[in-house]
């Protein structure tokens, strides 16, 4: 956990030191959905209005971040590096594919 779990995607051979768990609920048996979901986003409401240490400007859920992360992406394209641009853009001419300007820069 925390620093013991090693970055796996500059070597993915190697073992990250982690492992999954995943649960699942018949939601149904907790009541009707609606109420539920009210419930679930009341809850969300109390956590993200916590008070929050100096320098913490919001608290997140999870999922939240990465929701956000995706819904930028979706918008704005995905940031690539010079170098993976560089890269992608001489596979696509060695490939005969043809790169948009607005692609390549």
């Amino acid at each position: 956990m925390g620093p013991d779990v090693l970055n796996g995607i500059d070597n993915p051979a190697r073992s990250q030191q982690m492992s999954q768990f995943f649960l699942v609920f018949r939601t149904d048996l907790f009541g009707p959905a609606e109420d539920l979901r009210a419930r679930v986003s009341d809850f969300a409401s109390t956590i993200a209005a916590s008070p929050r240490r100096p320098g913490v400007d919001e608290i997140l859920l999870p999922g939240q971040r990465g929701a956000r992360v995706a819904r930028a992406r979706r918008r704005d394209g995905i940031p690539l590096s010079s170098a993976t641009l560089v890269a992608l853009s001489d596979l696509a001419s060695d490939l005969g594919v043809h790169v948009p300007d607005s692609v390549s820069g």
